[in-house]
């Protein structure tokens, strides 16, 4: 008869470890908000010993009420569980697409030049769709902020990329060659941007994995356009990966 008891003592401690993960994340989001244990129990009508026990991971919280820490914590309850790492024995965790996007798309643009920078802004801002803007001015920056996405609270994650391909410290091309082939940020679409269209480029940045190449036009209307578009699109019609859980 075969022993299973190790298996499931690696599996008990996956577990253990899971519910420890949450604990630290409810935590975390907690102090973010300012709230005490106390303040935080009152709102869920529980006592403020349960909620430490939630913190330290000795209790499992189950669904319903992790559904409602969620709410008074005001996050998507797959925020308790990112940045979770999980043994690869057994079938792997499914993970479910939302259909409909929670937040607003977080894009990160990187420019150097104010003018270009405050025209992107201002057409993002033009296209009417819920968007937060983030913005880096050099190549340097743009990977010390991609490379640090786990330190970030999930609502503030990098869904897209707006890419000039002249940058400051790393081009834009060096910053792309170098996110496709981090695994931990590959996934993110980056759009290169660029005040005129050279082929080799334009070669060289979809030979790269970028999800797109456009110039950048000197007819505002025409620019606004193409954001609008950018933006419709990556929130509106594309899957990403911040919509699973």
């Amino acid at each position: 008869m075969k022993d299973f008891s190790d298996k499931n003592t690696s599996k008990d401690k996956e577990i253990n470890e899971l519910d420890s993960h949450v604990g630290r994340r409810l935590k975390q989001r907690r102090e973010k908000l300012g709230l005490s244990q106390t303040e935080l129990s009152n709102l869920l009508d529980i006592s403020y010993q349960q909620v430490q026990k939630y913190e330290r991971g000795e209790n499992k919280i189950p669904a319903g009420r992790l559904y409602q820490l969620a709410n008074a914590l005001k996050v998507t309850p797959d925020y308790f569980f990112e940045g979770a790492k999980l043994s690869s024995d057994g079938p792997q965790r499914k993970k479910y697409l939302q259909l409909e996007r929670e937040r607003p798309l977080n894009i990160l643009i990187v420019e150097d030049n104010p003018v270009d920078e405050m025209l992107t802004r201002d057409a993002i801002t033009a296209s009417g769709l819920e968007a937060k803007i983030f913005v880096v001015h050099d190549g340097g920056q743009a990977m010390d902020y991609l490379k640090n996405q786990d330190s970030l609270d999930y609502s503030d994650r990098t869904d897209i990329v707006l890419l000039d391909i002249n940058i400051p410290k790393r081009n834009g091309l060096e910053v792309l060659k170098e996110v496709k082939r981090d695994r931990t940020i590959q996934h993110i679409p980056i759009i290169m941007l660029t005040n005129s269209i050279n082929p080799e480029d334009m070669e060289a940045s979809y030979k790269q994995n970028a999800s797109g190449y456009v110039s950048k036009s000197f007819n505002v209307a025409e620019f606004n356009d193409k954001i609008a578009l950018i933006v419709g699109y990556w929130s509106k019609v594309a899957v990403l990966p911040s919509m699973q859980y």
